[in-house]
């Protein structure tokens, strides 16, 4: 099932990027005089519907799917969070609608912190590379945003999310109700565990800086960029001397680390979440 929760929450995303593509309509100039020609169309900017409609209906359609097919094998999905994971049965249309959006909802939210992080690595890249341009531009309002907004932006993400979402749980008696201030609590644990997806792209940018001190992967625009996110990842630790022949080992040492790092944090943070239910 994950696999095609994967295929799907990509396929909605691609339709996202597509729709919230703007393009200006071209305007011509008239060729003779006239009361008509005087009158021009206005420019203006048209947003691609078309892909708006049909990532509704991928969403949408995904949990009809889920109702039908998950009612008759009494199936039990679960939303899955870095340290938390929230159980749906999915005898409910209403359940399996949020599900679906929810895991769409994490998808957008990897996708953008991923990018914030990768433009943020890579600033000298920004005029010479058409792929970092692209980025750029899809990223919208946050290519604005200051390099330090990636130490604010998961936690916003994951707090607004629980702030604003708990009273979902609470209709679907999954959980009980609850203070404001342990509402509050509970966000800041959620907004903490934001922090957690972002390991994955940093093994891939740790792994890449391992593999590229020995080995010559190319001069591509692909290669340039993830070889100077993995330089800017690695510039505070160059002063390790850590090595083994050609191979620089501080990537593996990071990995370690990092790895080592979520695997308690996830458990304090579930332990943190647990103990502000068990207080209700």
């Amino acid at each position: 099932m994950w696999l095609f929760d994967f295929i799907l929450d990509w396929v909605a995303l691609l339709l996202w990027l597509r729709a919230t593509s703007f393009k200006t309509s071209p305007v011509e100039r008239p060729r003779t005089i006239s009361p008509l020609a005087s009158i021009k169309p206005a420019d203006h900017l048209t947003p691609c519907l078309w892909a708006g409609a049909a990532m509704l209906a991928v969403i949408v359609g995904r949990a009809v799917i889920y109702w039908k097919i998950g009612t008759a094998v009494d199936w039990m999905p679960t939303i899955n969070f870095p340290s938390i994971a929230i159980p749906l049965r999915s005898n409910s249309f209403g359940r399996m609608l949020t599900l679906s959006c929810l895991t769409f909802g994490v998808t957008l939210y990897l996708f953008y912190t991923y990018l914030l992080l990768l433009i943020s690595l890579t600033p000298g890249l920004e005029t010479s590379s058409r792929i970092i341009t692209f980025l750029r531009k899809k990223s919208g309002v946050m290519r604005y945003f200051p390099k330090t907004a990636l130490c604010v932006f998961p936690f916003a993400c994951g707090f607004l999310f629980w702030t604003f979402s708990r009273w979902i749980w609470v209709g679907f008696g999954l959980l009980p109700e609850s203070s404001w201030g342990s509402i509050l609590k509970e966000a800041c644990v959620l907004g903490l565990n934001a922090f957690l997806p972002l390991q994955y792209l940093l093994y891939g940018l740790l792994g890449f800086a391992f593999m590229n001190s020995t080995i010559f992967f190319g001069t591509s625009q692909i290669v340039q960029i993830l070889s100077a996110a993995s330089k800017a990842l690695l510039a505070p630790f160059r002063r390790i001397p850590l090595t083994l022949g050609k191979w620089d080992l501080v990537p593996i040492l990071l990995i370690i680390l990092i790895g080592l790092g979520q695997y308690f944090a996830r458990i304090g943070l579930w332990q943190m979440f647990r103990g502000f239910l068990i207080a209700h």
